[in-house]
């Protein structure tokens, strides 16, 4: 635990010169382990917002694919999984947000 202290508290303090570039984040029991991911998120600069995750899918569906996902919300709902597990499976979202997180994009009816 040397990166990492952490008590029974579950009071978590990042050490800084452990971890260069970061700021330190500590948890008094007040924010939920996704508030706390979505707070590294915004800092390293990766999706943080369950909007910016549904921005990103919208960005990167095609004109004739949103109107086909438009008028069936289940293969929608489909889809967003295989990206959000795509995109979990890469590191660029936490495992946290991949299970929070559903589309609330503008295909949402």
């Amino acid at each position: 635990m040397d990166r990492l202290t952490a008590t029974h508290s579950q009071r978590i303090t990042w050490h800084p010169h452990k971890v260069p570039g970061f700021r330190v984040l500590m948890n008094y029991n007040d924010e939920t382990l996704l508030e706390m991911v979505e707070l590294y998120a915004e800092e390293v600069g990766h999706v943080s917002t369950e909007s910016e995750l549904s921005e990103r899918f919208d960005d990167m569906l095609g004109d004739d694919t949103k109107r086909k996902l438009a008028n069936d919300p289940i293969m929608l709902s489909e889809e967003f999984s295989y990206f959000a597990d795509a995109l979990c499976k890469d590191g660029e979202i936490h495992p946290e947000q991949y299970v929070n997180y559903c589309y609330v994009g503008e295909l949402v009816q």
